[in-house]
C-alpha cells in the first residue's frame, strides 16, 4: 500500500514528538533517580542521620548550583524531614538541554562531604553522580519497553 507524502510526512511528525516526549521523561526520571539515591546515602546508608538537617538542606535550580547557607545549622533537639518536593518541582519542568543542580546548603555539607581531619569522608554526591550512566541506561530499557508495548 502506498503511503501519500502528507500521511508519511504525519507519521514523521508523530514519531519525532514520541521521540522527544520520551527522551524527556527519561531525562526527568534518571535526575530524579539520582536525586533520591544521594538522599538515601544520607538516611543512613552512608550518612548517620542525627537530625535529618543535611537531608533536608537539599534544594534544585535550574538557574545555579543552591549555594551552601553558612548561618544554616540544625536547632538542639529538633529533627528535620526531608525535603525532596522542591527537587520533584524543579526536575518536573525541565527540558531537554537544560542542566539541573541539586545541591545541599547545610553549613556542614562540604564537611560531611569530603571529610575532616577529625571524620573520613562520606561522598554521597561524588557516589550518587557516578551512578548516572547506570540510572539513565535504565530508564532508557524502560521507555522502551513502554514503547514497544503501546500499539
Amino acid at each position: 500500500m502506498a503511503v501519500s507524502g502528507v500521511d508519511f510526512a504525519a507519521q514523521v511528525d508523530a514519531w519525532c514528538k514520541e521521540s522527544e516526549a520520551r527522551l524527556t521523561a527519561v531525562f526527568r526520571q534518571s535526575a530524579q533517580d539520582v536525586s533520591s539515591i544521594a538522599q538515601g546515602y544520607l538516611s543512613g546508608d552512608l550518612v548517620k542521620v542525627q537530625t535529618g538537617f543535611l537531608r533536608a538542606s537539599v534544594r534544585a535550580s535550574k538557574d545555579e548550583m543552591p549555594p551552601i547557607n553558612r548561618g544554616a545549622a540544625p536547632k538542639e533537639g529538633q529533627s528535620y524531614s526531608d525535603n525532596f518536593g522542591q527537587i520533584v518541582a524543579v526536575i518536573a519542568t525541565a527540558q531537554l538541554g537544560e542542566t539541573i543542580y541539586v545541591g545541599w546548603t547545610a553549613n556542614y555539607a562540604v564537611f560531611v562531604h569530603y571529610g575532616t581531619t577529625k571524620m573520613p569522608p562520606r561522598p554521597w554526591v561524588s557516589l550518587s553522580a557516578e551512578q548516572w550512566p547506570t540510572v539513565v541506561a535504565r530508564n532508557v530499557e524502560r521507555a522502551k519497553s513502554l514503547a514497544s508495548s503501546q500499539p
